[in-house]
């Protein structure tokens, strides 16, 4: 009994412990099945209408798709994702309708039938409409997968991806298009169109820019963004829970003393620029040297195209500044140049190395036997010519400087002696090439300039100087509103950057990427009002050079649910339009009346314009007016002499009287238009399709977790 006693004395000892053990019990069921506190497994990046997608099949599908690209992760991320909501959208709605290729249908796209069936996603992949080569591709490629002859594994994945791709482009294609041939475009709808596009009015009109008062003159007040937010709720209301942080940014930029170092760097070396082997000196010491001659006006700078064609071959200037770097310029060479030239060829393909190799042996041989006169250039030509040319000689024409991609326009109209064959590899393969004609007519100069170059960046020692007065600053501030107290007492402008969403990696006025996206990862772990422990640091590359060019402490401002619409987190975008509409009241009270003239008098240099032939459809009106499509609705519905109320637009407020007013076709073609409506209408199918597929499917994007 004492026992029982003890035991109800301190039941709640008893309810803690059963809590605990029930706690336990989730946990230990949660570990072992792989779940999620967030619902759906652990190892998922998210759950499409369902489908969870693994993180080991979206790390794996990247490196197919992407491998070693240069792409930006963040980027590639995003993409890959839509295309793993895309696939899910698609089969799933083509397997409800019976929608789906056939291994024949397949067979046309990889080009079975022919290159006029080939998907474009095929011919993207294997180098563009531009190299893509259909007997290359059938014969190496098409021809080794199915003779078993493919051992490169990533090769494989990558090519059973595109397989997968394939067939997916045009499954949606096929929806799209059952889509678009579903729908009627109505006789009554055509008729509109045909007013809308035919019924042009002129009018008069007076015009005032909302500059005409001062941004000072309007206070644009939350309330005032929460009613033009309310116009459109539907465009600001969030689908996902956000953060809104704020951060100030201690900029990194080249002091006096850096400038100074630099320049002097470049001067120390100007007598050894101007003496050495200037392909040696631009390869090793940060230099540009194009083997293409320039004539003035073609030279980027100008406060020095004068000199290089005025100063002996050989001179060295500078150094001077060109935009954000110091640079040395040497003219190497200067001479006329021709206005045209023709030039005969050959091309060898190379489209792969050992290809490339084979062609550059070639090539060597062949022009040995043109040097030694023993068979003619055109019998070669056609022999082992690859391209369209080879039945005429391989002759290019008459072709003017520009004419050709840059290595082989550099030979022909820069260094080619007439008569003498030459080797140049392009991205279409290994050419013999030789100049049969130059014409020069104009007898323009151009000349060679080689470059060295000191980008303008900080050095080390400001770097640090500044991280240290950033560290300063961090330290004697500990909560955000401590850091944006002191921030505004020192001058120093503090940044909000709203709405940013669980898987963002770009904050407003910062570059996206990995810092960004460290910045955004902790505004989910911390508490509104924290300033975040760590300083973080951006950096930037010029002329490939890395350096760090800014230091940022943030903190978390708001947060926000699914669904909410906080008028703070869009007064950066909305800001100058609301204010702008506010302007456009204003500005509209002072242009009430009738005459154009009088409203026109009572503002400075505001005068009676006229614009012509503008229809309801018009998008940019005439006279640089922009566009303003509420001035060109109002001029469409308006009878003749008519004059409106004030319109306000998007650069000001206008008040227009229609002077002319033609009427549109009476019995106008309705077979043709209802064809050229429906036609416009069919190509906007695909991605109205998608967007409203996208709306009534419960996608949960949960790459936050991993990324």
């Amino acid at each position: 009994m004492a026992l029982i006693s003890k035991i109800r004395n301190n039941s709640w000892i008893l309810i803690i412990l059963i809590g605990l053990g029930m706690a336990a019990f989730l946990l230990m069921d949660m570990f072992q099945s792989d779940r999620s506190i967030f619902g759906s497994s652990a190892n998922s990046v998210g759950n499409i209408n369902g489908k969870s997608v693994s993180i080991a099949e979206f790390q794996q599908r990247d490196q197919v798709l992407y491998g070693n690209s240069n792409i930006d992760p963040y980027v590639r991320r995003d993409n890959l994702w839509e295309l793993f909501v895309q696939e899910n959208l698609l089969n799933t709605e083509g397997e409800k309708l019976g929608i789906g290729v056939g291994d024949e249908e397949f067979g046309e796209l990889i080009g079975d039938k022919g290159q006029q069936f080939i998907s474009p996603l095929l011919i993207n992949e294997f180098g563009g409409p531009q190299s893509f080569n259909f007997n290359d591709y059938r014969t190496n490629i098409i021809g080794a997968i199915r003779g078993g002859q493919v051992t490169n594994p990533n090769f494989q994945a990558r090519w059973t991806d595109l397989e997968r791709r394939i067939a997916l482009d045009q499954s949606r294609t096929k929806l799209a298009s059952l889509v678009s041939k579903g729908s009627f475009t109505p006789t009554w709808m055509v008729e509109l169109e045909n007013i809308n596009q035919n019924q042009k009015a002129d009018f008069e009109y007076v015009f005032v820019p909302f500059d005409e008062i001062e941004n000072d003159a309007v206070t644009v007040e939350d309330a005032d963004i929460a009613s033009y937010m309310k116009k459109t709720p539907s465009l600001f209301t969030t689908k996902e829970p956000t953060r809104t942080v704020e951060y100030i940014s201690f900029d990194i930029v080249p002091s006096s003393e850096d400038s100074a170092k630099l320049r002097k760097e470049l001067a120390d070396i100007i007598g050894d620029f101007r003496t050495g082997n200037d392909t040696t000196i631009t390869a090793t010491r940060n230099g540009e040297l194009d083997g293409a001659y320039f004539k003035k006006d073609a030279l980027g700078n100008t406060s020095i195209a004068d000199s290089l064609f005025k100063v002996p071959v050989g001179t060295v200037i500078g150094p001077y500044i060109e935009k954000d770097r110091y640079r040395l310029a040497k003219v190497v060479d200067r001479k006329i140049l021709p206005d045209s030239v023709q030039a005969r060829h050959i091309l060898r393909p190379g489209n792969n190395p050992t290809e490339l190799q084979a062609s550059r042996k070639l090539v060597d041989s062949l022009i040995t036997v043109l040097n030694s006169g023993k068979v003619p250039f055109d019998t070669l030509a056609l022999k082992f010519g690859t391209d369209g040319t080879r039945n005429n000689g391989g002759d290019l024409g008459m072709k003017a400087p520009g004419a050709y991609v840059k290595p082989f326009n550099d030979l022909v109209f820069y260094r080619a002696v007439p008569g003498k064959y030459y080797k140049v590899e392009t991205q279409f393969g290994v050419h013999i090439v030789e100049v049969t004609k130059s014409k020069k007519t104009t007898n323009t100069s151009g000349v060679r300039v080689a470059y060295l170059n000191k980008p303008i960046i900080p050095s080390e020692a400001t770097q640090q100087a500044v991280y240290d007065k950033a560290l300063k600053f961090q330290s004697e501030n500990k909560t955000l509103a401590d850091m944006k107290k002191n921030a505004e007492a020192q001058g120093i402008k503090v940044f909000s950057a709203p709405r940013l969403t669980q898987n963002g990696y770009q904050l407003e006025g910062l570059d996206p990427g990995e810092t960004s996206r460290n910045i955004v990862k902790k505004a989910y772990l911390s508490s509104v009002g924290d300033r975040f422990p760590d300083i973080y640091t951006y950096e930037a590359t010029l002329y490939e050079n890395f350096y760090r060019n800014k230091y940022v402490i943030a903190g978390l401002a708001a947060t926000a649910a699914a669904g909410a619409s906080n008028p703070a987190d869009y007064r950066s975008g909305l800001e100058t339009l609301v204010r702008n509409e506010k302007k456009g009241e204003m500005i509209a009270e002072k242009m009430k009346g009738s005459d154009l003239a009088a409203i026109a008098a009572g503002f400075e240099e505001v005068e009676v314009q006229k614009a012509e032939g503008v229809n309801f459809n018009s998008g940019f009106l005439p006279n640089n007016i922009g566009n303003e499509p509420k001035v060109a609705a109002t001029a469409s519905g308006m009878n003749l002499n008519d004059v409106s109320e004030p319109i306000i637009g998007n650069t000001g407020v206008y008040v227009i009287k229609v002077i002319n007013k033609a009427q549109s076709e009476e019995n106008p073609n309705i077979a043709g238009m209802r064809k050229a409506v429906s036609t416009k209408m069919a190509g906007q199918a695909d991605q109205r399709l998608m967007e409203s597929m996208k709306k009534m499917s419960d996608v949960e994007d949960a790459r936050f977790r991993f990324y």
